[in-house]
């Protein structure tokens, strides 16, 4: 896929089914968020308006709530998941319904 734009971000999290960080659903939106951030720190006001409790960042669906707000604040950015299918199942089926 070649980039038309300058301006274009690409995010790219390579899975892999041997090492547990890069095999699950919530590190692959986790690494995703982790990057958003690090583009434009004022986004880190969402995360700090959204936080109930210290274990509110390890759910998957308030991972994927919190990735579709921020991305509401951006635009130009392309994010990637390669080998999807070295995911744990569980996770290949929560990324792929929330897609």
């Amino acid at each position: 896929m070649e980039l038309k734009k300058q301006n274009e971000i690409v995010h790219a999290f390579f899975c892999r089914e041997d090492i547990d960080q890069r095999s699950s659903a919530t590190s692959i939106i986790a690494s995703f968020i982790y990057n958003l951030l690090n583009l434009n720190k004022k986004l880190a006001t969402i995360i700090t308006d959204s936080m109930v409790d210290k274990y509110w960042l390890f759910s998957f669906d308030n991972l994927w709530d919190l990735f579709l707000r921020l991305n509401q604040h951006l635009t130009g950015c392309t994010f990637i998941i390669d080998a999807l299918d070295q995911c744990q199942p569980k996770s290949q089926q929560q990324l792929l319904e929330a897609l």
